[in-house]
């Protein structure tokens, strides 16, 4: 058997290309070398050590790193999955903000500048600080740079933020661009959107009434100046919006939004009669959810079927709450609706209950509100024909806890059933 020979270790004159390892041990003999001369006076050795270092550079310097060899579009790709999925948007700072991606090299720099996906979603949150002069102009960039790509913007500000003016006139200036907002700011500043939204999709509207708990129910508003209808192109202009979260108190709002074309609505802090509007407009809706507030006089009902019928033939999910205190007789707007394709149901027990009997006397208006609800959600379900897969009518909020011992409820038509004295969700095939 020959001897075995060991193999040649390689050396930094080899034209093969190095590993890792390899490309470690040049980089430690390069630093070795640079300590050397440093401390060489010999100029004989001197010129040795300087040429065994240039070829170690020359050498570094000529190897081509694999990621560095990709195609610009697949990095541009690359770059674009570092951020959340769209419409989601990343922090305008730090270092999961797209401005990450300029600091690496130049090549991926100008790689990063180019992809104008990475500039289309932003998120800025202006609080009383040094960073806001710095969060405009970084705002700005990213408007230039995603160019005319539609645009994803969440905007969340403290009260009084002298230069959140700047910051809406900006973005109300690309508004034509829009396709998914989001804004959490006193409601005046939208009279700054004065111009169509063609690609609106969806819109969120949080008043800072509702962040720093200043709350008015009554007939004035706090915070929240409703601008004149003619400056607002959510009703008119936005002709694709398909989705729509409102989170604010405005006996008018109603007026200033088109809700016939939508699929998706939150709505918080709606009166009964506000929301009975609301339904019959949104004849295209697939899911709605919305938080009821108590009017006072509301108790006293009118004879539900002498009220105009809702149908709402695509409404798969309903969920119902209350937003402060209990909101009492739903039964009267359940009654007048007809839901065919209705899925998911929930409701707040108090919703569903009659009015305390201890704090109340029935009359002829407020009659209904103390007959069992029971029948009602039952004849919705029958009337509607829906193969209803979810209800829940408990809520932990109420001080009731669950509904007590109501009778059997048919819910599924294959003898899926509400039990009596059995509190809480109820879900058939497919589950919520």
């Amino acid at each position: 058997m020959p001897p075995k020979t060991r193999k040649k270790a390689p050396t930094h004159d080899s034209t093969r290309e190095w590993g890792a390892v390899e490309r470690a041990d040049a980089r430690t003999r390069l630093a070795v070398l640079q300590a050397e001369i440093a401390d060489r006076g010999d100029k004989k050795q001197l010129q040795k050590l300087r040429a065994e270092r240039d070829k170690l550079k020359k050498k570094l310097g000529a190897y081509k790193y694999p990621v560095l060899t990709l195609p610009p579009e697949i990095v541009s790709e690359i770059f674009v999955h570092f951020v959340p999925p769209y419409p989601d948007r990343p922090p305008l700072l730090g270092d999961f903000s797209p401005f990450a991606l300029t600091q690496i090299c130049a090549k991926w720099r100008a790689i990063a500048l180019s992809t104008t996906a990475l500039w289309s979603v932003i998120s800025v949150t202006l609080h009383r600080n040094d960073l806001l002069p710095a969060k405009l102009e970084h705002t700005k960039l990213c408007l230039e740079r995603s160019k005319s790509h539609p645009l994803s913007i969440y905007l969340w500000s403290e009260r009084d933020i002298p230069i959140l003016d700047d910051f809406v006139s900006l973005f109300a200036a690309h508004s034509g661009r829009w396709e998914h907002v989001a804004f959490c700011m006193p409601f005046k500043y939208l009279d700054r959107v004065r111009n169509p939204l063609p690609l609106l999709k969806s819109v969120t509207i949080l008043s800072m009434a509702f962040i720093h708990n200043h709350f008015d129910f009554g007939p004035t508003l706090i915070d929240i100046n409703i601008p004149p209808v003619s400056n607002l192109h959510f009703r008119d202009d936005a002709p694709k919006l398909r989705e729509m979260h409102l989170r604010f108190f405005a006996a008018g709002f109603v007026e200033l939004f088109s809700f016939s074309q939508l699929t998706i609505l939150t709505l918080t802090c709606v009166d009964l009669d506000q929301f009975a509007v609301v339904l019959r407009q949104s004849t295209s809706l697939v899911h709605c959810s919305a938080k009821l507030r108590l009017v006072d006089g509301q108790d006293a009902r009118p004879d539900p079927n002498s009220l105009p019928p809702i149908t709402l033939p695509h409404l798969e999910t309903l969920m119902l709450r209350n937003y402060i205190g209990k909101v009492p007789a739903i039964q009267s707007s359940l009654g007048v609706l007809t839901l065919p394709a209705l899925l998911r149901l929930r409701i707040g027990e108090s919703n569903l209950m009659p009015a305390a009997a201890g704090s109340r006397v029935p009359t002829p208006l407020n009659a209904a509100l103390f007959e069992d609800p029971i029948p009602t959600l039952r004849a919705l379900l029958e009337r509607s024909k829906c193969k209803l897969q979810s209800l829940c009518i408990n809520d932990p909020a109420d001080d009731a806890g669950h509904l007590a011992s109501p009778p059997q409820v048919d819910v599924g038509g294959d003898g899926c059933a509400i039990q009596s004295g059995v509190p809480g969700h109820w879900r058939g095939r497919g589950g919520w």
